[in-house]
């Protein structure tokens, strides 16, 4: 992901987990999910889509706890 990228989802993460919010569900990349699992460590995703493909970006749906 480029800085712009990380900048944009950084965003959309904290717009996700507003309000103490501490569980989505997410369509996410595979390196999306990457991404969250290094910045965030304490956090548990799982996927929850039969198969990657489902969809042609190739995003599937994983729910996150924080």
């Amino acid at each position: 992901m480029t800085m712009l990228n990380i900048e944009a989802f950084d965003l959309f993460l904290e717009q996700s987990f507003s309000a103490d919010r501490k569980h989505r569900e997410l369509r996410l990349s595979e390196a999306e999910a990457a991404y969250i699992a290094v910045k965030y460590a304490h956090a548990r995703i799982q996927c929850t889509s039969p198969s990657i493909a489902e969809y042609p970006d190739g995003k599937v749906w994983y729910e996150i706890d924080m």
